[in-house]
């Protein structure tokens, strides 16, 4: 019987709007109020520049739908006769913003298609107002979407563009994430070395700009690249030296990623033992958090590194425990579509008739049906 590899290589993608674009407010003391009417619509300006800034306070705290509600308002304002007449280019650059921050906000959602609408809307403002840094994010956040929708020729060629411009505007920290953006786009794609060549542009930036989280996550992107293209003791280089980066930054989500990606380029260079130590580290760090999802991946791949090894006790009890957590986690997926839940069963299954088959290789062969009566 053959145990094939479940590798989970994770591809580090910086964001462009993780915490969306806040529009200042205006201060008062810069308005010049010729009548009754402008003072109304002063105080309106003002109004939505603050929601814009309550948007995005609730955005970092990932209460996305609230934040929608506050951009939604402040772009009614933003649109409303008054206001655009008397604060014609205030009330423009609040529009587009409101826009940029309501797609990054259903983006998070991953509403992909409903983001992609507001950045479209936001895109033309930007363009006419002269603001290309604001053009350039909205191209990123595009290619963002169009990336998580797994159209990635598109999602390549707005990072191209907003490349561009944040190469002319002199924005090295943007230039370096969308270089991150273009790597992994075509990781994606299985041009291994086209994404090599970006994940090596970006690198040095960071480490210019003193960025460590930046180099960390260029570092396993490039390690990720080698290990897609069987280049495995590469690979295993890069991510040494980006664990060592998270650890002395003490980002715990990066170590637990590079982590879990060292166990994949041990396992797939057979060297399973190593495998193990590398996934029971990163196991750790995932029960800490409370991800289940992974927790139940590497119990799994910690199960078929043993059965490889012809430890079919040790095989049977981690993959037992990765069934645990995962009827765990099906047990919450039954709100949802049952095509959904099918699509999770689906991605588990294979675990599932590992487990049974090892079981009845020790003829528990009550046990074994019983697993595969959960599927």
């Amino acid at each position: 019987m053959q145990f094939s590899h479940v590798g989970w290589v994770a591809s580090l993608t910086l964001g462009l709007t993780i915490a969306p674009l806040a529009l200042p407010t205006i201060p008062a003391a810069q308005i010049l109020l010729p009548s009754a009417a402008a003072q109304t619509a002063a105080d309106q300006l003002a109004e939505a520049n603050r929601l814009i800034e309550q948007g995005s306070q609730q955005s970092q705290t990932s209460q996305y739908r609230a934040a929608i509600q506050s951009h939604q308002q402040a772009l009614e304002v933003y649109r409303r006769f008054d206001v655009r007449q008397t604060f014609a280019q205030e009330s423009r650059n609040g529009e587009a913003n409101a826009l940029l921050n309501l797609g990054a906000a259903y983006r998070s959602l991953s509403q992909y298609q409903r983001a992609i609408e507001y950045y479209q809307q936001a895109l033309p403002i930007f363009r006419a107002v002269g603001d290309r840094v604001g053009e350039a994010k909205v191209l990123g956040n595009l290619g963002v979407a169009y990336g998580s929708l797994s159209q990635y020729q598109r999602a390549i060629e707005y990072y191209q563009q907003a490349l561009s411009v944040f190469r002319a505007v002199g924005d090295r920290n943007r230039e370096a994430t969308v270089l991150g953006n273009l790597g992994a786009a075509y990781l994606s794609l299985s041009q291994y070395q086209r994404a090599i060549d970006y994940f090596q542009q970006a690198l040095p930036i960071h480490q210019a700009m003193s960025d460590r989280v930046g180099e960390a996550y260029a570092l396993t992107n490039l390690g990720a690249a080698y290990d897609s293209s069987s280049q495995y003791q590469r690979a295993i280089e890069y991510y040494q030296q980006a664990l060592s980066i998270f650890r002395a930054v003490g980002d715990r989500n990066g170590e637990a990623k590079v982590l879990t990606n060292l166990g994949a380029a041990y396992f797939s260079s057979s060297q399973y033992q190593r495998a193990i130590e590398y996934y029971q580290q990163a196991l750790s760090i995932f029960r800490a958090v409370g991800d289940r999802n992974t927790e139940g991946f590497l119990l799994a791949n910690i199960g078929r590194l043993y059965a490889v090894q012809n430890s079919p006790q040790s095989a049977i009890q981690q993959l037992q425990s990765s069934v645990t957590v995962r009827e765990a986690i099906r047990a919450e997926l039954r709100q949802l579509p049952q095509e959904a839940q099918q699509a999770y069963t689906d991605n588990i299954a294979d675990d599932y008739r590992l487990l049974a088959e090892l079981l009845r290789r020790q003829n528990r062969n009550q046990e074994a049906q019983a697993v595969l009566d959960l599927l």
